[in-house]
């Protein structure tokens, strides 16, 4: 057997780590109606969650949780997680009936100095390089600072607010809220608006 303890994998950039991975479904919500799910993720801290959904179980199509724009011909799905549980809500104002399959991506919080179980044999250990990994520069959290940075263009951003109700995609501004937490990102920098949020977290990637 290999200790992946011994592993060791060099990088010119930080990998993301990925410490959770679940899926389910199918919610079913009625027209004009409300859905949830949610799952202990049995990790020490709240995670920062990436949503993915599809309407098919195997996930030949998916979208992504909390689209910027607020839709009516579809679903609209966000996650969220405290120290406990990951929740998933669904929002349906199509019209008709509708089953949604969901997945997150769970990321530890920046820097984090909680104590993470490593991967065990029955969780088999992969490290696929078919694909480019995003170039992460820089995360971290800020109450409200801005972040500069020296790219010249504007990096592609993943951002998760806190409030008293847990950690949340920063995804899905409430255009017409003024407390709504937001980021702006810009050839210079990470521009924050905290509105209610306590915390916001951010992962910035040189892919632009």
């Amino acid at each position: 057997m290999v200790d992946l303890r011994n592993f060791l994998f060099h990088s010119d950039y930080p990998m993301d780590k990925v410490v959770g991975i679940k899926q389910g479904g199918p919610i079913t919500v009625d027209s004009y109606d409300g859905g949830s799910a949610s799952f202990a993720h049995g990790l020490p801290e709240a995670p920062l969650c990436i949503l993915l959904w599809s309407t098919a179980s195997d996930f030949s199509s998916t979208r992504d949780g909390g689209e910027q724009d607020y839709r009516y011909d579809i679903p609209y799905l966000t996650a969220s997680s405290d120290g406990t549980n990951v929740s998933i809500n669904v929002t349906n104002n199509t019209g008709s009936a509708a089953s949604v399959y969901w997945r997150v991506i769970m990321l530890p919080q920046p820097n984090t100095t909680a104590d993470y179980d490593i991967p065990t044999t029955a969780n088999p250990f992969i490290l696929n390089t078919d694909l480019n990994y995003f170039k992460c520069i820089g995360e971290g959290s800020t109450t409200g600072a801005s972040v500069p940075h020296t790219l010249g263009y504007r990096p592609h951003v993943l951002a998760w607010y806190q409030d008293s109700y847990g950690i949340h995609p920063l995804t899905s501004p409430i255009l017409f809220s003024t407390n709504s937490p937001r980021v702006r990102v810009e050839n210079d920098g990470l521009y924050f608006n905290m509105g209610s949020a306590t915390k916001i977290f951010y992962r910035m990637y040189a892919d632009g």
